[in-house]
């Protein structure tokens, strides 16, 4: 089970209660992404480009200014102190612009 995941093998254990899933008629199962892809994929590659364009789906990005501050936005990502992906900005302009 995913709460497990981090703990070392001689300490996980297998489903609590299993004797339940009969008397309370429970299913329970998997889910793989990947079992979906190819009935799915068509349809996302046709209509996320259109969403993105339109402005229906953005990037939430959470600025932390300063390469001096890198380690106090790296903890802040590892214990869900910020929203979207992390950024160190350590430049208010590129030095290094790429030529289209």
């Amino acid at each position: 089970m995913i709460s497990q995941y981090d703990l070392p093998e001689d300490k996980r254990y297998g489903v609590k209660n299993l004797y339940q899933v009969v008397p309370k008629r429970i299913r329970m199962e998997g889910f793989i992404v990947s079992d979906w892809m190819e009935e799915i994929m068509a349809e996302f590659m046709q209509t996320m480009p259109a969403y993105i364009q339109e402005g229906k789906i953005k990037a939430v990005e959470h600025i932390t200014e300063g390469i001096e501050n890198a380690g106090k936005a790296f903890t802040e990502m590892m214990t869900g102190g910020n929203t979207g992906k992390a950024v160190v900005k350590v430049a208010k302009e590129d030095p290094f612009p790429v030529k289209a």
